[in-house]
């Protein structure tokens, strides 16, 4: 999913799959959701709640990178 100028928000049962969202200017939202992830913005903030990804590569140049979970571990690695 990519959008230039705007939101990107993404919802599910926690259903696994491979997910790329990408805005130049615009807040990235994801709930819900497993399997692998790879997010892109230029100016935004990075949301992941509530989800259980194997792998996640989140990038903001300008943003802030905001992760929570409930029953699991978080790893950070750069």
């Amino acid at each position: 999913m990519e959008a230039v100028s705007g939101d990107l928000s993404i919802s599910s049962d926690n259903q696994e799959s491979n997910a790329r969202l990408t805005t130049v200017s615009g807040d990235i939202d994801i709930e819900n959701l497993a399997g692998e992830l790879k997010t892109e913005t230029v100016s935004g903030d990075i949301s992941i709640i509530d989800s259980s990804f194997s792998r996640i590569s989140a990038e903001t140049v300008n943003g802030r990178v905001r992760i929570r979970t409930l029953n699991s571990s978080v790893r950070l690695c750069k």
